[in-house]
């Protein structure tokens, strides 16, 4: 890899004024950091390994950190070639990505028959809710930092993805919306195909969840 050339698009990514000009630097840039990507997605993969870690969703998780600086959706941090590479400037942001899939593995990962949870638990002895009104009341739904695993949900959520069109990019905005110690509405407006979390994207994830409700209440 070319390190200056690297350090150059990415300037120039940051600061030309023109779409159809930073259009062209992005492509070359991702060009250029193919080879940075793969090796870096393989280093992170052995470490993902025993949690079932797809390779190739490593790698999407390595590009989605440099593209969500490149397209301004991460609070915008400048990048400056004369304090370093790029590749070192980006770390922090691909590292982000990671750590929201590596906590999605280790959510999968646990064994839902050990922990012997269903819809009609509730997360502690404190809590009113159960898991299945934690997804049906929208003013208790985000509660990620009270309810550590939502293991069965999140079990339901693959089987909604598999069974429901465009299901895979519910489960995806569902499964975020649950968890905003690590995302935010930006990711759920983004998993639903709007760029900001907008009007209609509140509206539509609106429709999603009692779409998802719907299908918990005939799983049980």
């Amino acid at each position: 890899m070319n390190h200056q050339l690297v350090n150059k698009l990415a300037e120039e990514v940051q600061n030309t004024p023109y779409p159809e000009l930073k259009d062209i630097y992005e492509n070359k840039l991702f060009e250029e950091l193919q080879s940075w990507i793969k090796n870096t997605a393989r280093k992170y993969h052995n470490s993902m390994k025993a949690y079932g870690g797809d390779y190739s969703h490593i790698v999407g998780c390595v590009e989605d950190g440099v593209l969500r600086w490149v397209r301004n959706n991460d609070a915008h941090e400048e990048y400056d070639a004369g304090k370093g590479h790029f590749v070192g400037f980006i770390q922090g942001h691909v590292r982000n990505e990671l750590k929201k899939y590596k906590s999605k593995l280790m959510v999968k990962s646990r064994n839902i028959e050990s922990e012997g949870m269903s819809l009609n638990d509730s997360p502690s002895t404190d809590s009113e809710n159960t898991y299945g009104e934690l997804i049906s009341d929208d003013a208790t739904y985000s509660v990620g930092e009270e309810v550590a695993d939502k293991l069965h949900v999140a079990n339901l959520l693959d089987e909604f993805a598999a069974s429901t069109k465009e299901g895979q990019a519910k489960a995806d905005a569902i499964y975020k919306s649950m968890y905003p110690e690590f995302y935010d509405t930006q990711d759920v407006a983004e998993a639903l195909g709007y760029e900001t979390y907008n009007a209609n994207a509140r509206k539509k994830f609106e429709r999603v969840r009692k779409e998802f409700q719907k299908f918990m209440s005939q799983q049980n």
